[in-house]
């Protein structure tokens, strides 16, 4: 068997950039992970990829900017505003510009 043993399951290097595009991974379970850590969020976008919608956060971890890009396959996703506040500005923004919707968690069907 040939692989990678470090790199998480769903993982593949992202074509617009060095950022591992996680694909059937909630995006709140990636926040989730990464708040373990010493971190804080400094941003969220969206875009239409190659093969569909990506959700991309860029956090501060322990000093250092870390961009991870989430393969959407959902317009309504669970929200990490509980996790990290600052993501409240970015969540409505991505709602007004993309009709992303976020949900509270426990509202939601995603983790």
């Amino acid at each position: 068997m040939s692989g990678d043993a470090t790199k998480p399951t769903g993982a593949q290097r992202s074509p617009a950039g060095d950022e591992q595009l996680y694909q059937g991974l909630p995006p709140r379970l990636i926040a989730r992970l990464i708040r373990s850590l010493d971190s804080r969020l400094v941003d969220m976008s969206y875009e239409q990829g190659t093969d569909g919608p990506v959700l991309r956060y860029r956090f501060e971890v322990a000093g250092k900017l870390q961009d991870f890009a989430v393969a959407v396959r959902a317009e309504t996703l669970v929200s990490i505003v509980d996790l990290y506040p600052e993501a409240r500005a970015f969540e409505q923004a991505l709602e007004q510009q993309h009709g992303i919707r976020f949900l509270l968690p426990g509202a939601g069907e995603q983790q």
